[in-house]
């Protein structure tokens, strides 16, 4: 299921970040499976030596994963093992010098073909994003970033070429639990209309995410909450943290089944 189509049918959309490979690969498979029952959707990182726009923890966790050997063909296969336990849309986070050494095409076959429906490449800015969609040629949707520092005329144009959502960036810096949302990025995803806008960067608690829905966002994307639950209490620790998100904030696929 591509995103687009995941958010005709969803409000409001919790979508998990999990790094792939951290700790291990078979552990970060293990922590999709736990935030599976309350999640609409993933964003899957792929582990990179330099990622620009992952903070303090999330640069931890892709540090660990590449300790480990991590490839980036591991991404696929752990994507294969994914798509055996959920069908809901998966989109490969990644960076452009992975993609580009790769071939863009030959990467987005690739991850479409292990079962992956968005690629989201935060290095690509909106100028050269048409060569990832071309090389997409629609099996795969690739948002695009927008910030509360965005003109109005960039934005327009944000909007108009991004696929399956609008990822709203809460601040200017990199990923990371903070204390607050933004106005200026709940004002922000509340104005765009014209393709579900998700905010990310920051947000780490019921109370974000319930501040992102009366903004009028569609969905929020948490990360580096995730990986400190995990560090913390373990799977446990993550359901924990994903059940707390979904009944207190009224977002996710587990209040939707209690009705």
């Amino acid at each position: 299921m591509k995103f687009s189509a995941m958010f005709e049918k969803t409000p409001f959309a919790f979508l998990p970040y999990v790094c792939l490979g951290y700790p291990t690969l078979d552990a970060s498979i293990d922590i999709v499976r736990a935030l599976e029952p309350f999640a609409d959707g993933f964003e899957l990182g792929i582990p990179f030596s330099d990622p620009v726009a992952d903070g303090p923890v999330l640069q931890k966790a892709s540090e660990k994963a590449l300790q480990n050997g991590f490839q980036v063909k591991q991404a696929f296969d752990a994507i294969r093992s994914i798509r055996q336990f959920t069908q809901k849309p998966l989109a490969v986070m990644t960076y452009a010098n992975p993609v580009w050494a790769m071939g863009i095409v030959r990467f987005a076959n690739e991850a479409a073909d292990a079962g992956a429906d968005a690629l989201i490449v935060p290095d690509v800015p909106l100028e050269e994003s048409d060569v990832l969609r071309e090389a997409c040629h629609g099996r795969l949707e690739v948002p695009l970033f927008a910030a509360p520092t965005t003109t109005p005329q960039r934005l327009e144009r944000i909007v108009g070429a991004a696929q399956g959502f609008v990822y709203v960036v809460s601040v200017a810096g990199v990923t990371g639990a903070r204390r607050d949302v933004p106005q200026e990025a709940l004002e922000l995803a509340g104005s765009i209309r014209a393709k579900p806008a998700v905010i990310g960067f920051g947000v780490s608690a019921p109370e974000h995410a319930k501040a992102a829905r009366q903004a009028g966002a569609r969905g929020v994307i948490i990360g580096s909450k995730i990986v400190q639950a995990y560090e913390e209490s373990g799977l446990d620790g993550v359901s924990a943290l994903a059940e707390s998100l979904t009944l207190i904030s009224g977002i996710g696929t587990s209040l939707k089944s209690k009705g």
